[in-house]
């Protein structure tokens, strides 16, 4: 991502997490949009499409609509969708492979591995 700066949107219903990720990417120089749940994350996206996102930072385990059901709304849209990581600090034995096959690339473990989150943004993953 040479001379580009990332454009990440955080989406998780924790907001402490949302705070402490937005504010240690921010400090790596991503400029970071925050949603607390998938409604506000699809609103959100939805309001941004003259300046699309980059990557996609999504909590698995939320209330309606969880993370699934946000990957595949961004997936299916027709638009050119952002890289988009899944995260989860409570994943079943096949949540990583439905994320995937509903358009995640990425799959990160809560907590999070910051190094691979910030590789993954920087587009060295």
């Amino acid at each position: 991502m040479a001379n580009k700066v990332p454009r990440v949107l955080i989406v998780d219903d924790e907001s402490f997490i949302v705070t402490e990720l937005g504010e240690y990417l921010a400090h790596k120089g991503v400029d970071v949009l925050y949603a607390d749940s998938g409604n506000a994350a699809l609103a959100l996206l939805s309001a941004q499409r003259e300046t699309p996102l980059t990557h996609m930072v999504v909590d698995l385990r939320m209330p309606p609509p969880d993370g699934f059901a946000v990957i595949e709304a961004v997936a299916g849209s027709g638009a050119p969708a952002p890289v988009i990581v899944a995260v989860s600090g409570h994943a079943s034995a096949g949540d990583e492979q439905r994320a995937r096959d509903l358009g995640a690339v990425h799959f990160l473990p809560k907590p999070y591995d910051l190094g691979a989150l910030t590789r993954i943004i920087r587009g060295e993953v």
